[in-house]
């Protein structure tokens, strides 16, 4: 599938071409978590609660020299008095091994727009056992 989010021209005498894609490619370890119309990845169920005891990972890929952004969005995962309960953490590569954490995301809130520094993003989401009466997330990615 090709999404139209940008464009490169090319001059071909009087006429011109224009060819348009997205590039980014999305393996994700929980079913119906993304959408590649839509470029969202998101928790399980979301809009509705994610449930109990979830762990998804989402890896992005773009093609090389290229960078992914993943917008602004609010999130509300469980939290404990004193930690986290549950956990929305995002990595600048395409794993988490290397640690290298740009975001760990607990409770309610937003985040601002966060930007890949090569051409991979490595996202996951763990809830825990107890109650999880959360909406969870929904992220828009592109190029």
């Amino acid at each position: 599938m090709i999404i139209l989010s940008s464009y490169t021209t090319k001059n071909i005498g009087r006429m011109s071409l224009s060819i348009a894609f997205s590039g980014v490619t999305v393996d994700a370890s929980c079913s119906n978590t993304y959408d590649e119309n839509n470029q969202t990845i998101n928790s399980p169920n979301y809009p509705s609660y994610y449930g109990d005891d979830k762990e998804c990972n989402w890896t992005l890929l773009a093609p090389p020299e290229s960078r992914i952004k993943l917008h602004s969005f609010s999130y509300s995962n469980h939290s404990g008095f004193f930690s986290c309960s549950d956990n929305l953490n995002i990595y600048d590569g395409p794993s988490n091994e290397d640690d290298l954490s740009v975001e760990s995301l607990c409770g309610s809130g937003t985040q601002e727009a966060i930007q890949s520094t090569g051409n991979a993003l490595f996202v996951t989401f763990i809830s825990n056992e107890n109650n999880n009466d959360h909406d969870g997330f929904q992220i828009h990615y592109s190029i």
